[in-house]
């Protein structure tokens, strides 16, 4: 199916195939991403499978804003939300300490977890209708860039995916999310993408009232 058919159904459809175990790709406002049920032990091991992963494998889920980040992330700061307003919805990937200590494929051995908000129209209404956290992992196997080519994609993942959703506006080059890492206290930046290092860097002064 393509983003052109009607939201209600494609949203139906991805959260249905969802809730029984399976795996859809779905569009970004940066590239394709696998999602499914971040909970899901028995689908976490399929995901290492389709990205060719053999050892450890984290991904980060969707969410739908702040408040979201305040009761997944501990030991934020005080201004956080006004950080967030100023970067989200959009593509970047916060990085921070959990709350939830053992999560396994989402919280890493350091005890972080990785938050996405995505503006893209789809990833909104899935995230506002799912009962389950939706994982937030780039659609590629391990070591190589992402593609749009539905093509490839639609060869690669024919025997993996089980709702395929494509979106002209996704392109081949488009940069990925910027990850931030806040979990020492100041955003580092740990991969460049979508968003400047400046402009993450001005949104935290701002928020801290340094601006």
């Amino acid at each position: 199916m393509t983003d052109s058919d009607p939201r209600e159904s494609i949203v139906k459809s991805v959260l249905e195939c969802i809730r029984r175990g399976g795996v859809a790709l779905i569009p970004t406002e940066t590239q394709y991403g696998l999602c499914a049920n971040a909970l899901d032990q028995e689908v976490m091991r399929k995901l290492m499978a389709i990205k060719h992963i053999t050892d450890d494998f984290r991904t980060a889920i969707f969410v739908s804003g702040a408040r979201s980040a305040l009761s997944l992330m501990k030991n934020l700061p005080d201004f956080i939300s006004d950080f967030l307003a100023e970067l989200w919805p959009g593509p970047m990937t916060l990085v921070g300490q959990a709350r939830r200590a053992l999560w396994p494929g989402v919280v890493t051995e350091q005890g972080t977890i990785g938050l996405r908000c995505s503006s893209h129209a789809l990833v909104v209404d899935l995230v506002r209708s799912s009962d389950v956290y939706l994982t937030a992992t780039s659609a590629n196997i391990h070591g190589e860039e992402p593609r749009a080519d539905e093509g490839y994609l639609g060869n690669w993942l024919s025997k993996d995916v089980d709702v395929a959703v494509f979106d002209d506006s996704v392109q081949e080059d488009a940069a990925a999310s910027t990850v931030v890492d806040i979990a020492g206290g100041f955003p580092d930046v740990v991969r460049p993408g979508r968003i400047s290092p400046d402009r993450v860097v001005a949104a935290w002064s701002k928020a801290v009232g340094i601006g």
